[in-house]
């Protein structure tokens, strides 16, 4: 897979596996939750945008995908989750973005102790490659990335394999795949911390937001509430 984003250590993905079950084998962070958990969000390339709704694939200071953030964070508040959230712009969308925006992101750890930090991106590739029905509803896929280059490798990619099994049994399809990349994404700074990729430039920004209802069901069953 050719990934079209300028990714910092650029590099080509590579496809992980199919998902067995881990159920049986569930890490402690799965289960009851001891407190309210807490998501932090933010958007590293926070220019991208949906072009049928927003114009074009990117705008200057904040684009579509903060609005798709935006979404995550209200479905996850309504399902039991404390969330902060940063609409901070990381511009210009180069390799450099990831070093910017790792300061929003160890500000919002400092300021909050979350258990998961999210990264929200989009894709840009064919929309025909994220468009899905999800539970009769037109809406989008998800991707995982992880990255490779990181210390919390592990454990970030058991976290993502448990949000896919959980949205594969909830909502088939939901979940594209997992995708590892050569860069960190700054993923090395805590072992839940994930991106994902929320549909494509070329897909409806409705669509997305659809998905990101039934993407905060998920992670908030995978964090231990009962969703």
């Amino acid at each position: 897979l050719d990934v079209a984003e300028p990714w910092e250590d650029y590099s080509v993905a590579r496809y992980v596996e199919d998902i067995p079950s881990l159920m049986r084998s569930a890490p402690a962070f799965y289960g009851a939750a001891a407190r309210q958990p807490v998501v932090a969000l933010y958007c590293t390339h926070s220019d991208e945008s949906y072009t049928p709704t927003d114009g074009s694939e990117s705008k200057k200071n904040g684009g579509g995908i903060l609005d798709v953030a935006a979404e995550f964070e209200k479905y996850l508040k309504q399902m039991g989750c404390a969330v902060v959230r940063s609409d901070a712009t990381h511009e210009p969308h180069d390799a450099g973005a990831y070093r910017r925006s790792r300061s929003t992101a160890v500000q919002l750890m400092k300021n909050s102790q979350p258990d998961m930090l999210c990264d929200i991106h989009r894709d840009a590739v064919p929309a025909e490659d994220y468009e899905k029905d999800i539970s009769g509803e037109n809406a989008s896929r998800v991707r995982i990335v992880v990255g490779r280059s990181n210390q919390n490798r592990s454990a970030n990619e058991e976290f993502a394999r448990q949000i896919k099994e959980v949205a594969d049994e909830r909502y088939p399809g939901l979940v594209k795949d997992i995708y590892i990349g050569k860069g960190t994404y700054n993923q090395d700074l805590m072992p839940q911390a994930l991106l994902f990729e929320m549909g494509t430039s070329e897909i409806e920004k409705e669509k997305v937001i659809n998905s990101t209802r039934y993407l905060a069901e998920v992670v908030t069953v995978c964090l231990g509430v009962d969703a």
